[in-house]
């Protein structure tokens, strides 16, 4: 299948994008190369809630639907995390993982912050998305960069991505967050209601109920602001990383059931995280 435009701000070009993604499998060997790459350099620092460990490893070997969903800390570093982590906790997921990015990885946004030549960008763009799908990355349209009437029906086609994805056993990453707290890191902002959305497909007559697996990360309290609306962590490497505790979303649960249930245990393994993460650098 040919690789589309993304444009996801266009509804028949957001099916076209997400057709793609269903159909498309990274190359295994690539993908699990580059995630222990990022492993042995992001070396991050993990610890789990009790039963958490046994948890995982059982859903590790079993093709149960996962939402792992993670906090978020730095507009560039947190997916080079994310896969290091992925490595660690779900080494036979690496290769089927999915993580959930904003869709300025593919249409020349990254780049331009990155602070790429314009020029440069047009033939440089390409190699970009073929890494990023390679490394199992789905692009979503948020309200921040594109227009409220166009995201209604984007959206929908995105859930029902993820829905077939963990449905078919590729557990799938979420920031659910959708954007940072950087005068307090520690503090997770409120969760978009997406992510409640899409575990509530996992309820539909034929699913299996979604397991949702908190993350929470931490880097420090150390951040060099940017400008007025960007900060970035001075040190990325050795992040504090808790595994909260695992939920199952049931039956007669809302989208706002499920939304707050992951955001009380996401903001739980986000203080572990930074509670561990002071405790390190204070010994």
């Amino acid at each position: 299948m040919k690789r589309p435009v993304y444009e996801l701000g266009n509804p028949a070009q957001a099916k076209a994008v997400y057709d793609y993604q269903l159909a498309y499998r990274p190359y295994r060997a690539f993908t699990r190369s580059a995630y222990r790459l990022l492993h042995e350099i992001m070396q991050p620092d993990i610890s789990y809630d009790e039963g958490a460990h046994e948890q995982l490893a059982k859903l590790d070997t079993e093709d149960v639907p996962m939402l792992l969903t993670l906090n978020h800390l730095s507009d560039l570093h947190d997916q080079w995390t994310a896969a290091a982590i992925a490595h660690e906790i779900l080494p036979k997921k690496v290769g089927d993982i999915r993580v959930i990015a904003k869709d300025g990885f593919y249409n020349k946004k990254l780049l331009t912050k990155l602070g790429v030549p314009t020029p440069l960008q047009a033939p440089l763009q390409p190699i970009v998305t073929g890494f990023i799908n390679q490394m199992g990355t789905v692009p979503a349209a948020r309200k921040k960069d594109h227009a409220e009437s166009s995201l209604s029906c984007t959206n929908e086609l995105l859930f029902d991505t993820i829905n077939e994805f963990i449905q078919t056993g590729h557990p799938v990453g979420i920031y659910p967050e959708g954007t940072h707290n950087y005068s307090h890191a520690e503090l997770n902002l409120p969760l978009q209601r997406g992510i409640g959305e899409i575990a509530l497909r996992s309820l539909q007559p034929g699913n299996i109920p979604a397991s949702i697996v908190p993350i929470g990360v931490s880097y420090g309290r150390d951040y060099q602001q940017i400008d007025m609306d960007n900060a970035k962590p001075n040190r990325i490497r050795h992040a504090s990383v808790y595994i909260g505790k695992i939920a199952t979303v049931e039956h007669g649960m809302s989208a706002e059931d499920i939304t707050s249930l992951t955001a009380a245990h996401l903001q739980a393994a986000t203080t572990h995280a930074f509670e561990y993460y002071d405790q390190r650098i204070t010994t």
